[in-house]
């Protein structure tokens, strides 16, 4: 049985929040919209992760999957770890976060793991970008730890249409036209279809509190800039801008997705997604780097050119209706 249809099963018989059924139903539709039941295949025991900083969004997550669960809620709860990371930016605010978060996993009786960063910058690095790399190696360890198990995050609506406006202004959406992706490997985000109001207005409605972090609001960086002030000032023209540009990014992930289920593709361009949503397989810059520069390669034997990535995946490389077309062929090695 699949993690999301168990738990939103569970969660559909409940008597609790209002605004918590719909957020149900909305994680629910998204799991369906993406074949969630093909792809979450994991035991009954399996851990569930969630990234929590402690913030409105993933205490909105996290307090959803751990209250909202009927007659299975402890069930779900034993399954039930909340990740957090102290990137240590705002020391004893940082620390108190960390506290917070300790304090709440207690409070709802779940399991919480942490970690504190030590993200130092190299001259021509981002503070956040180097905090970015080495958040994503924690969560992967702690994913390695714990066979068969996920982990969400509480990405949302919102976030994904500031991804899209953010690459826009950039130049780099033609790229990358789906945004912030509902699955990458083992991690899954749940809310893209819920908005920041909704998570608001839920949060209210459970009377749940929640930490702020300050620099969610500096101006300085134009993420924060794009998130309050570019894109409500569109929206007070448009209201439903921010929608419209989720959905956008939503349907180029649907095909993205009925692409991905085919482990032969023909075509110039190199189908990303077929590589970005394998178990086991994570794709770095170096690596996307490494398959542009394919082309390259001398051919083997029979005429193809491969690449060997990680967890036992292969790609190859070669050429059908005398040379016209390009055909990428994915394949894994069985581990023994």
């Amino acid at each position: 049985m699949s993690f999301v249809l168990s738990t939103v099963t569970a969660v559909k018989r409940t008597q609790g929040s209002h605004i918590g059924g719909q957020l149900i139903r909305k994680i629910f539709a998204t799991s369906k919209r993406f074949n969630a039941v093909d792809y979450l295949q994991v035991s009954e025991t399996s851990d569930i992760l969630i990234a929590f900083s402690g913030g409105q969004d993933s205490t909105a997550l996290a307090h959803l999957l751990a209250h909202q669960a009927g007659k299975k809620g402890a069930a779900l709860r034993k399954r039930l770890v909340l990740a957090h990371v102290n990137h240590g930016w705002r020391g004893a605010d940082s620390d108190a976060d960390e506290a917070w978060a300790k304090a709440t996993a207690k409070a709802w009786g779940v399991r919480l793991i942490s970690h504190r960063l030590k993200a130092k910058a190299r001259a021509g690095e981002s503070k956040e970008a180097v905090a970015h790399h080495q958040r994503r190696q924690i969560f992967d360890h702690w994913l390695s730890d714990r066979n068969g198990a996920w982990l969400l995050t509480a990405h949302h609506q919102n976030d994904l249409a500031e991804t899209i406006f953010w690459r826009m202004t950039r130049g780099e959406h033609a790229q990358m036209p789906e945004g912030i992706r509902f699955q990458e490997g083992r991690i899954l985000r749940p809310f893209l279809e819920v908005s920041k109001d909704q998570i608001i207005q839920y949060l209210h409605e459970v009377k749940q509190d929640y930490r702020e972090d300050a620099t969610n609001r500096d101006l300085a960086f134009q993420r924060n800039r794009i998130r309050h002030e570019i894109l409500p000032a569109i929206e007070q023209k448009f209201p439903a801008f921010s929608e419209q540009l989720a959905r956008v990014a939503l349907q180029a992930q649907d095909r993205a997705h009925h692409e991905s289920r085919s482990e032969e593709v023909s075509g110039e361009d190199f189908p990303w997604s077929l590589l970005e949503r394998k178990e086991g397989l994570q794709i770095r810059r170096g690596q996307r780097q490494s398959v542009q520069r394919i082309r390259s390669r001398p051919k083997d034997g029979k005429g193809h050119r491969r690449l060997q990535l990680s967890g036992g995946w292969h790609l190859k490389q070669d050429q059908i209706d005398s040379g016209e077309l390009e055909r990428w062929v994915l394949t894994r090695s069985q581990v023994r």
